[in-house]
């Protein structure tokens, strides 16, 4: 469920991300957070992993973490090994090109 939703974010993110601008994700990084290999999700929505650092909680004024489900949603939980994964999106892949030579002219196309 939650890892569907890191997936439907980068979708959502990505369509409206500048091509300078980040997207910084905080992730437990024990098992089996682990398993959920954000790079992948990432790849797949046109996102490129720039950077991968310890999680710095004074980085993020304001942060708090919630559990995301159940009875005690709204609770926080320990936040043990974690990481910021820092991603971009990815450049255009360049378009196929077909040269052709006519009367000793060369056509790209």
């Amino acid at each position: 469920m939650h890892r569907e939703l890191i997936n439907r974010f980068f979708h959502n993110a990505a369509g409206i991300l500048r091509p300078d601008g980040e997207i910084h994700i905080s992730h437990k990084t024990s098992h089996p957070f682990c398993k959920w290999n954000l790079n992948e999700l990432a790849s797949k929505n046109s996102l490129a992993l720039l950077q991968c650092v310890d999680f710095n909680i004074s980085d993020y004024p304001g942060y708090e973490n919630k559990r995301g489900s159940g009875l005690r949603c709204d609770d926080p939980f320990p936040l043990g090994e974690c990481s910021t994964f820092k991603f971009f999106p990815k450049a255009p892949e360049a378009q196929n090109f077909i040269k052709v030579s006519v009367a000793g002219d060369d056509i790209s196309r």
